[in-house]
């Protein structure tokens, strides 16, 4: 508007100077005239000749520029009721002044057209305060990106007071230098569009308070301008300004890369810029910093827009602070490494930081050490739980106090530890072991009192596997090796122990289905009475033939079924052989002879022995005497466990019988607080009687001991004439050994009783007598004296 009305002015201008000059023209005309009558000199001509090419050619170019004149009247009438109808206004904005200069159009949309002249205003006067530095930031950042154009929606006050929705468009003119200079822009109203959005029941916000409305969310929302090769954010709501802790100016302009610091290796940056690249939505959790430097976990939802022809033009963006959400996540992780007792690492956390220690060890080896507390069970029954659990704490903190960089603890199991630790050469790992071992032995203070604690140790190192799994495998394999031995004992892996133990799993596994393949057997061997000779008892003794392997000795297939849980099977079946042999030989003696039934200590725990002997005497048809529960003294050490239960046994009817007595766990209160009828003296003391008085005293005191409580005695391993007559010469009932007979089949053994039958052996002589006695439970040592 302010170009049309610039344009009437100079035609107006160009008018009145050409008719000015018209009236010089016609004035000098004149002069010329009445020169020329006054003195007839060839004036006229002159005076024709000015008509023509002077006077006509200017009222000529008047009557033009009036047209010209008419016309853009016209023109600019037109324009100004196309902007009034179109309730549009035009403006031009100079930044270095802060004024702007507002056309008449402008003064008809503010409704100031009768009480202002077009002229230059403060720039933003009319603008709502609310959506003052909305506008002022639009245009600082369109000039910073060095945009052509910019655009914004706001309110501008009326002349009456009222507020109108206006969307601004400007376009940016710059100096050859591309500095700034002018603005040049238009209003248009856009309050009557949003007027039949909501009549239309499509009410859509204004710009003005989406952006209020971003403003009220928690997230941080941002747009990135995908055109430009920094592709730098352009808006950011006030959740991203309180989720980074800048400045609105600090953020518009600059790429997000600004939030990651000097953190940008992470894996979650990749996939941005593969996103990006690809123009595809992305979601990722990553690192970012704030302002003051504090870190924080960012959930980043991005989304792409494109335009109407399908161009990737923007990026919106939604920041989510998880922080609490991830630092507890991490502590969830971190207490899954945790032993909740102890405090320090569990399996899982040792496997995770042994993997760490293996792949950093450089020429160092790492060895780790597993260590077993003997004799939990018995702690925890004695004196509680509370007090066990104490005692597990108190280990754990004096590993830990042992505990460097290169060092780590574990609790691996109920009461199973770990420590591992790099060394320069194999005897380092002997002599580190070794003060481990010696920081144990100390005393524990548990219960009000001092208390030491037995610990087998077995340990490993990265000489025969740098695989963390394998490493750990073979440490297990050595721990398994030195619990079979005495509390103390500490055994390194070699690859024969890995062998052992795979040939062990191999019997293990073979022993399942030995009893279906038929593979078990009894030898029977005779207990005879050194008075009159005769055989009073029989002992079974378990044999295993594995189809592969061959024979299997006692000592090694019975600690194998207590262990995996297969005695109690073994068990049954030995104690239902012997009842059905009892029977078959009930009818060779006039006098019962009763078949011993050793009971593995595992089996009492772990099935009704009882129940198994009534159901066995039942199912063939003898009397309870028939057969003798026999048990050796390490079974009866739990004594709260057993003697209610061989209560029972003996008040059935059964006859109860300790093995290898005066060895291991000896204690002469066993024959007065367990219901037993027999002790069997080990075979270590029958040995040496022949030349060492003091085991003839221990026999003597054994015999002497047993009467008093009423108990019989059975001397094992008898092998000479000598060793019968001292065992006579002490008062001793009966004898077993190789002097007598060997163990023997079923047929030998019925064989050999129809000989005693008929009468032709003696006592003394090395020949099996006639009677028998079967032990229907295996041997632990695999006796066969």
């Amino acid at each position: 508007m302010r170009l049309f009305r610039r344009t009437r002015g100079s035609i107006l201008l160009a008018a009145v100077l050409l008719s000015c000059s018209l009236m010089a023209g016609t004035a000098w005309l004149l002069v010329l005239g009445l020169a020329s009558a006054k003195s007839d000199s060839g004036l006229g001509l002159r005076v024709a000749e000015g008509v023509i090419f002077v006077l006509l050619p200017a009222v000529s170019l008047l009557i033009l520029l009036a047209g010209a004149l008419t016309r853009s009247m016209a023109v600019e009438d037109e324009l100004a009721r196309a902007t009034a109808a179109g309730r549009i206004g035009t403006w031009t904005y100079h930044p270095a002044s802060g004024l702007a200069y507002v056309t008449a159009s402008e003064l008809v949309l503010l409704g100031y057209a009768e009480t202002r002249k077009p002229g230059w205003y403060p720039a933003f006067a009319n603008i709502h305060p609310d959506d003052v530095g909305r506008a002022m930031a639009t245009i600082e950042h369109a000039c910073a990106v060095g945009a052509r154009d910019c655009r914004n929606v706001y309110r501008l006050r009326l002349a009456d007071g009222r507020y109108v929705s206006v969307e601004a468009r400007g376009v940016i003119e710059r100096d050859s230098a591309g500095n700034l200079l002018m603005i040049h822009g238009v209003h248009f109203d856009i309050s009557g569009r949003i007027a039949r959005e909501a009549a239309t029941n499509s009410y859509r916000l204004l710009p003005s308070l989406k952006e209020q409305a971003l403003n009220a969310v928690r997230e941080g929302v941002m747009l990135v301008d995908m055109g430009l090769d920094e592709q730098p954010i352009i808006y950011a709501n006030d959740g991203f300004l309180r989720l980074t802790g800048y400045e609105e100016q600090e953020v518009i302009g600059r790429n997000c890369r600004f939030l990651q610091a000097s953190d940008n290796e992470q894996p979650a940056i990749g996939l941005i810029r593969d996103a990006l690249a690809q123009g595809r939505a992305l979601s990722v959790t990553l690192r970012n910093y704030r302002k003051n430097g504090a870190m924080f976990w960012n959930e980043l939802s991005l989304s792409p827009i494109h335009s109407d022809d399908g161009k990737l033009t923007h990026y919106a963006g939604v920041a989510h602070d998880v922080t609490e959400a991830v630092d507890g996540l991490n502590k969830m992780r971190e207490a899954a490494y945790q032993d909740g007792l102890t405090g320090i690492r569990n399996r899982l956390g040792l496997e995770r930081d042994l993997e760490e220690l293996v792949s950093e060890r450089d020429t160092l080896m790492v060895a780790i050490a597993l260590l077993n507390v003997r004799g939990m069970g018995a702690l925890n029954e004695s004196y509680g739980m509370d007090v066990g659990d104490q005692l597990l704490s108190s280990l754990a903190r004096r590993l830990r106090s042992h505990q460097t960089s290169d060092r780590l603890t574990a609790r691996t199991g109920g009461n199973e530890f770990a420590y591992a630790f790099t060394a320069p050469t194999l005897a380092e790992c002997e002599r580190e072991i070794t003060e481990l071992k010696a920081l144990l032995a100390e005393p524990f203070n548990l219960a009000g009192g001092w208390t030491t604690i037995g610990i087998s140790v077995g340990w490993a190192t990265t000489i025969h596997s740098a695989q963390v799994g394998a490493l750990i495998r073979n440490a297990e394999i050595a721990l398994a090796d030195a619990w079979r031995s005495a509390a103390g004992t500490v055994c390194r892996f070699e690859p024969a122990l890995a062998l052992a133990t795979e040939q062990r799993a191999r019997l293990v596994a073979g022993m399942r289905d030995a009893i279906s393949r038929d593979e078990l057997s009894f030898l029977y061997q005779p207990i005879v009475d050194l008075t009159s000779g005769r055989i009073v008892q029989v002992e079974a003794l378990m044999r295993w033939h594995h189809a592969s392997y061959g024979p299997q000795s006692p000592a090694v297939f019975i600690p194998l079924a207590e262990e995996s849980g297969l005695i109690a099977a073994l068990g049954d079946w030995g104690i239902d052989r012997a009842a059905q042999f009892a029977a078959a030989i009930a009818g060779k003696s006039a006098t019962p002879i009763p078949i011993s039934v050793n009971v593995s200590g595992a089996q009492f725990t772990t099935t009704p022995v009882l129940r198994q002997l009534q159901a066995a005497i039942a199912r063939y048809d003898i009397l309870p005497n028939r057969l003798v529960v026999e048990l050796t003294e390490s079974v009866l050490a739990d004594e709260t466990k057993l003697i209610g239960q061989l209560s029972e046994i003996r008040a059935a009817g059964f006859k109860i019988a300790i093995d290898d007595f005066g060895t291991g766990y000896s204690s002469l209160s066993y024959l007065q607080n367990y219901p037993i009828q027999e002790i069997k003296i080990d075979k270590g003391f029958i040995r040496k009687i022949e030349f060492d008085s003091y085991s003839v005293k221990i026999v003597r005191m054994c015999v002497e001991l047993a009467r008093e409580m009423g108990c019989s005695v059975v001397a094992e391993g008898v092998e000479t004439a000598a060793q019968c007559q001292i065992l006579r010469d002490v008062g001793c009932d009966f004898a077993q050994g190789y002097y007598f007979a060997r163990p023997m089949t079923e047929d030998q053994l019925c064989a050999r009783l129809d000989e005693w039958a008929s009468g032709e052996h003696g006592a003394d002589q090395p020949a099996l007598p006639r009677g028998a006695s079967v032990s229907a439970m295996v041997s632990a040592e695999g006796d066969d004296s």
